[in-house]
This record gives C-alpha cells, structure tokens and sequence, in this order.
C-alpha cells in the first residue's frame, strides 16, 4: 500500500516563525505534532517571489519562467493527475488562496476540490475547520461503505 501524501503549501510565512523550526513560542502546535510522523524538508526554498508561478511550478514540475502563460495546465500533465492516473491516489485540495482560484485554477487538478474562498466572517477559523471536517467525514463514510 503506497503511503499517504499530504503536500502542504503555506503561502507567505517564514520558517523562523514556526515552533515547527525552533521558534522560542509554540506558533504551529498542529504541523509540529504531523512532523513527528513525516518527512520534513528543512532546506525547502521559493522558485518564485511571486505566489502564482511558484504554485504553478510546484505542481506542473516546470520552471516558473515557463509558467508564465496561466495556460499551461491545459496541456501539462500536473502533480495531483500523475499521482492519481499512474500511481491511484486520491487526491483533494483545500484551497484558501483567490490567486490559486481564479488565475492558476489548479483545484481543477483534483479529484475533490474545497475552496475557502472568499472570508468575510469573524469566525474564520471556525467556518474552515467546520467545512473541512465535514466534507472528509462525508469522502470517508463514502469509502469505508
């Protein structure tokens, strides 16, 4: 059985300020506590200033110069299809950023897509924790049927 892949992307924060890589305060209680059990990438560096190309040679394998034209997922081949059509995963993307969306529309790339897009409530925290838990409580009780 192949192991599970959680590919977790965090846009706009610096390593020096998770507990995960020694920061004095417990900021990231949570991905300290899933790194105990995972491969952790200490020396993981930005292909891109800019959000858009950088997700976009994330997940196509290119080089963000030539992700420029948004366009290329309609004839590359990106990460989450290779792993489903050769390898059988299933994959799902939880999505939070407007730019992943609408300009780079890389949720199309997944079996099963949730978007937290837009936020306009206080309780923000709550909304995704509460949309989350139940979509996957709903993927699982469909897969253990």
């Amino acid at each position: 059985m192949s192991p599970n892949i959680i590919f977790i992307t965090i846009d706009s924060l610096r390593p020096g300020h998770t507990s995960l890589y020694g920061h004095h305060r417990d900021t990231t209680p949570f991905l300290s506590q899933m790194c105990k059990e995972a491969i952790v990438f200490r020396n993981a560096y930005s292909n891109s200033s800019s959000t858009v190309p950088s997700f976009a040679s994330c997940f196509t394998l290119h080089y963000p110069f030539m992700c420029l034209n948004y366009n290329v997922l309609s004839y590359v081949s990106t990460l989450p299809e290779i792993l489903s059509h050769y390898y059988g995963y299933f994959t799902i993307a939880i999505n939070t950023n407007p730019s992943l969306k609408y300009r780079l529309r890389i949720d199309e790339r997944f079996q099963i897509r949730i978007n937290l897009i837009p936020f306009k409530e206080k309780t923000l925290i709550y909304r995704i924790v509460r949309k989350i838990d139940n979509l996957l409580l709903k993927w699982i009780a469909r897969k253990t049927i």
